[in-house]
């Protein structure tokens, strides 16, 4: 990550002791969210449903997983506005095209 390769030149440079901040860098690259949980803005999934779906969609340790529960949700029963049960409609219906979720 930049901010801790500037870090360590700077530091580095003058003599100071050096700190690890990758951790802290990546976490704040996705937002202080799970990876797996922010790549679905890839997808088209806003952040904040992401978010909102963090507890139906966690645990999960590698995007796969939390693409399959994506496919397995009931949009309905989500509590998800209008606008965002929308996008998950579309979302799911090209990520799973033989689902066919109704409107």
């Amino acid at each position: 990550m930049v901010i801790d390769a500037i870090q360590r030149d700077i530091l580095g440079a003058r003599g100071f002791p050096v700190g690890n901040y990758a951790l802290f860098a990546e976490q704040a690259e996705n937002l202080f969210m799970p990876a797996t949980l922010f790549a679905l803005d890839e997808y088209g999934i806003p952040i904040q449903t992401a978010e909102a779906l963090r507890n139906v969609l966690m645990p999960a340790d590698a995007l796969d997983d939390v693409l399959k529960r994506l496919g397995s949700l009931n949009i309905q029963q989500l509590q998800l506005s209008g606008f965002e049960r929308e996008i998950m409609r579309d979302v799911i219906g090209n990520l799973f095209p033989r689902i066919g979720l109704p409107s």
